[in-house]
């Protein structure tokens, strides 16, 4: 039997890019974000090997949408910047499963 991903409803942004809405993937290798819109879908493949930092984002230009966002920066200096949709402890859970997920891969 296969496990599924692990899913959750967030937003997000790269860099300084306009905010998509969609969701966070935890799969074997790394994270997957998936969302835009019919008319614009976007994704993209963060794998754990080329994450040089994830933590939770201090500074209010880092917020999405005033919400705390989570941190994802990759070895390439790329960024992006999650939040959760519908729960307060969304960032923290999800800075918890990929600190033990990166452990493991």
């Amino acid at each position: 039997m296969t496990r599924r991903p692990e899913s959750y409803a967030v937003v997000w942004r790269k860099d300084a890019g306009p905010v998509v809405p969609g969701q966070l993937l935890l799969v074997k290798v790394g994270i997957r974000l998936r969302g835009g819109s019919r008319a614009r879908p976007e994704e993209h493949e963060l794998p754990f090997r080329e994450l040089a930092d994830v933590r939770i984002a201090q500074g209010p230009e880092e917020r999405i949408q005033g919400l705390p966002s989570l941190l994802l920066e990759l070895r390439s200096l790329d960024r992006f910047f999650v939040a959760g949709v519908g729960g307060l402890g969304v960032v923290n859970e999800l800075a918890d499963l990929i600190a033990v997920a990166r452990s493991l891969a």
